[in-house]
């Protein structure tokens, strides 16, 4: 099975560096741009199904990117949804690092109230991984999902916990976009593309 998987095009909150829910978000100029140029890109794949996080955000990419595959069947899930910021949403992001930084927690473990931690998000990913390759073996597949969706498939193929760097940024990025590529290699998802934005240049 090989898994395309991309994230939105910018949103307001991206550029303001605001916290949104899990379904909100709108494209900025920018974004939907990026989102149409993402669409060519993929415009001469063929695609046996498309999954796509149910929040407006990525419902606004997607547009861009069925105009060229609109015999492709599209499901619109919750398991692609972002990393749940829970009470924070609405929020400066460097509000809840601060929060985690005082809470003395692992990263990947911390879990603002009513939301979700990084490895829960990483269970959620993996069971849904597993459950597409038992359903769909020798299919391919296009995500259109978030950020923390990314790279947390990142850690996965990498079979690594979220990593940070010094600013507290995860070392493995995801640009507005940007494509990823994995495949399933005796029975493992390995990485082929992460995050390529030359279509965006």
């Amino acid at each position: 099975m090989k898994i395309t998987f991309v994230r939105h095009g910018e949103t307001e909150n991206n550029v303001n560096g605001i916290l949104v829910d899990q379904l909100g978000g709108i494209l900025t100029k920018k974004g939907i741009e990026q989102a149409k140029k993402l669409g060519k890109r993929l415009s001469k794949e063929k695609y046996d199904l498309i999954y796509c996080s149910d929040s407006s955000r990525t419902k606004q990419t997607a547009k861009e990117i069925i105009k060229h595959h609109k015999k492709t069947p599209i499901i619109y899930t919750k398991e692609l949804r972002e990393l749940g910021r829970g009470d924070f949403v609405g929020k400066l992001g460097k509000e809840l690092w601060q929060v985690f930084l005082d809470s003395g927690e692992d990263f990947a473990d911390f879990k603002p109230k009513n939301g979700e931690s990084p490895n829960d998000l990483r269970k959620r990913i993996e069971k849904f991984l597993k459950e597409l390759y038992k359903k769909y073996k020798g299919k391919n597949i296009l995500f259109i999902t978030h950020g923390g969706v990314g790279r947390t498939i990142w850690n996965i193929c990498k079979n690594k916990k979220i990593e940070l760097s010094k600013k507290g940024k995860d070392l493995s990025k995801q640009d507005n976009c940007c494509v990823n590529i994995l495949e399933f290699i005796n029975n493992k998802p390995k990485l082929k593309l992460y995050n390529c934005i030359k279509h965006l240049k």
